[in-house]
């Protein structure tokens, strides 16, 4: 997209001319990026809101562009420093004569985001140590108990795994207090986006996310909020912790306070015209103590099925059956606008034991066993072996 010229008024100075109404769309590009951190959201959503790379003419009158901005054409706006007011040549950059399009803060922050996810895929498949280990939870800073202590990450090693868990700092510092709580982080933290998930989702259904929407509103807000869901339960480390701004364990329950600010971003609205009782919910959940350690048992919360584990499920279901008619698995890609690979995990849940489908289909399915974790390697043949990876019992 060329969103600067090089016209100008004195022919003696070539330098660089806003372009102002595609300006808008690198705005728009850097905003959601700070929104979503994630460059496939930022095509999707540049894709719905119409923004498309800049149309030219060669000089044998052939048209190229105008097409929907690639995740690469993004990265590469999202890096280029001309946005910034600077010029590059080669490695290094230099102030340019040109005003920026974008503001220093928000270029800063999203050059840092870029870096984080940038680094956290350099590290998969990695073997932690101590060096690799993340030593902060997404919870971090946000999560407190009843007394309000704040619980702190912290992590063991056993048999060479490492265990992350959330513990209450009265026992970091040495003391001993029965009322303490040490928490496993996987659970906890996956407990508590499955409860904003949920509780986003219900809201969006009942039309209580913003207030007294307009019928066009009714649309756009059910399809942001699901835009919201499908990220967290792909499991959004960032998304979690932008839209927490508070959360306190009690002993029956999950208190749970959202950032107003963030969820405001998300659903594209003002602060205003969220409902004062929207940021503010709690969840029933059971702790159960041995010593200071804690395990979350699943309750009311976790009891609601995945719908993302229920249409995969239904999909792979539908495969099966369409190459025992005879289609090709190429062709099913073809359908679904995939590559093969990804049909061949996914349809894997076709051959789950009996009971792992009825317990995901009833919600029931261990806290920790997510689309990802089923279709992340090869599944096992054997039903025995299958409960065993997935730690499933059968009630």
């Amino acid at each position: 997209m060329d969103h600067l010229t090089t016209d100008n008024p004195d022919k003696l100075i070539r330098s660089l001319v806003i372009n102002e109404a595609e300006a808008k769309d690198v705005r728009t590009l850097f905003d959601l990026y700070l929104t979503h951190g994630n460059l496939r959201l930022v095509e999707e959503q540049a894709k719905r809101q119409g923004i498309r790379s800049k149309r030219r003419q060669n000089t044998k009158g052939r048209s190229t562009g105008g097409a929907p901005l690639s995740r690469g054409q993004i990265h590469h706006m999202l890096t280029n420093p001309i946005y910034k007011g600077d010029i590059r040549h080669k490695d290094k950059t230099y102030p340019g004569q040109h005003e920026a399009i974008v503001t220093a803060e928000p270029w800063e922050k999203v050059q840092t985001k870029l870096q984080e996810v940038s680094a956290k895929a350099r590290g998969r498949g990695q073997h932690l140590t101590a060096s690799t280990l993340p030593t902060h939870g997404i919870l971090k800073g946000k999560l407190f108990d009843e007394t309000g202590d704040r619980l702190t990450p912290s992590h063991t090693k056993s048999k060479g795994t490492y265990h992350r868990y959330y513990v209450s700092n009265r026992l970091i510092s040495g003391g001993k207090d029965t009322s303490a709580w040490r928490i496993p982080a996987d659970q906890l933290e996956q407990c508590i986006t499955s409860a904003i998930a949920g509780y986003i989702t219900s809201a969006a259904k009942a039309l209580t996310l913003i207030k007294a929407p307009t019928s066009e509103e009714i649309e756009k807000v059910k399809h942001l909020a699901e835009h919201i869901v499908n990220q967290l339960e792909n499991r959004s480390a960032q998304l979690v912790t932008a839209l927490l701004k508070k959360a306190t364990l009690h002993k029956g329950k999950l208190e749970l306070e959202l950032s107003a600010d963030h969820l405001r971003a998300a659903l594209q609205t003002e602060v205003d015209r969220l409902p004062d009782d929207l940021i503010h919910f709690a969840v029933p959940i059971t702790l159960r103590k041995r010593g200071v350690e804690a395990k979350l048992i699943a309750g009311e919360l976790q009891k609601k099925p995945d719908q993302t584990l229920l249409a995969a499920l239904s999909k792979a279901e539908t495969w099966i059956e369409q190459l025992k008619a005879g289609v090709l698995i190429a062709e099913i890609a073809a359908a679904h606008n995939c590559n093969v690979s990804y049909i061949r995990k996914r349809i894997q849940l076709a051959f789950l034991a009996p009971d792992l489908k009825l317990a995901i289909l009833e919600g029931r399915q261990p806290i920790d066993l997510t689309l990802e974790k089923l279709t992340s390697s090869l599944m096992p043949r054997g039903w025995s072996d299958q409960r065993r990876r997935f730690k499933y019992s059968s009630p």
